[in-house]
């Protein structure tokens, strides 16, 4: 999720492209997607190409009505959710306007949510649930921390002790929350399995590379940053809440827990 650069913020980056070596890892049953997986997986991807388009047409033909509708309704913000669109806390995540920002999540959500789904017992009920659960959490974590910035004092010598931050509203959109989501998801099904992150050689498990993007997004949370780090950890906690509470029977790092616990 980055912040819409149509309100002075711009774009790309995110969570980029996890190349996975399909192995079977230990306490997993690996079986083919079942074909209504296949087919959420699919819409998830259209979807997110149908509003991109719908965002490329209103720019190019300057239709300035459908970019505040687009706005006012595909991208989560304060002004949005005061004014009761709730609903941008998921239309955000199927939002872009940028076309390497949509390549990098799309690429990114199908690679996890194709090894997710060829997890035997894991359905389209799971890619479904994950996929609203890590918008609306990746979403709300956004709002909390923009009303945070906003109330926070300035500390400038020229400016009056006590003074609140007057900020430009900030709007954000894309899935980069739920690619957190199902990332932190995989990790835990899946900690040792092999990754490759963008500009470092060679692989490396997964359970490190979403460790240096976890460190990251902590890092930059308070920043002047382009990107809603607040969003993508939002993201991460519920991919781990949604592992320990439903995908815990299936393997991962709970069985190897249990095994530290009962030697």
């Amino acid at each position: 999720m980055v912040f819409n650069h149509y309100h002075a913020e711009t774009h790309t980056i995110a969570h980029r492209i996890f190349h996975h070596a399909f192995s079977n890892p230990s306490g997993l049953l690996i079986s083919t997607p079942t074909p209504p997986s296949q087919i959420t997986i699919y819409a998830i991807l259209g979807l997110n190409a149908s509003v991109f388009a719908l965002w490329n047409f209103a720019e190019h033909t300057h239709h300035t009505s459908l970019l505040r509708t687009l706005t006012e309704n595909t991208t989560v913000s304060r002004p949005n959710f005061q004014a009761g669109r709730t609903w941008t806390m998921v239309t955000s995540a199927f939002s872009h306007r940028d076309l390497a920002h949509l390549f990098a999540n799309m690429t990114t959500f199908n690679s996890f949510a194709s090894a997710l789904a060829s997890v035997h017992g894991v359905g389209a009920a799971h890619l479904i649930c994950l996929t609203f659960g890590s918008t609306i959490s990746g979403s709300f974590a956004f709002l909390l921390h923009e009303q945070r910035r906003a109330s926070r004092p300035i500390v400038r010598g020229e400016l009056k002790q006590g003074r609140t931050l007057q900020q430009t509203f900030r709007n954000a959109l894309g899935a980069s929350a739920v690619c957190t989501g199902f990332g932190a998801a995989l990790t835990c099904l899946m900690p040792h399995h092999k990754g490759r992150m963008p500009l470092v050689p060679g692989d490396m498990p997964l359970w490190a590379i979403t460790g240096v993007y976890v460190l990251a997004d902590t890092l930059l949370v308070d920043t002047n940053s382009w990107f809603a780090h607040a969003a993508h950890l939002g993201g991460t906690l519920y991919g781990l809440f949604f592992y320990f509470v439903f995908l815990r029977p299936f393997g991962g790092v709970w069985c190897t827990m249990r095994e530290w616990l009962d030697s």
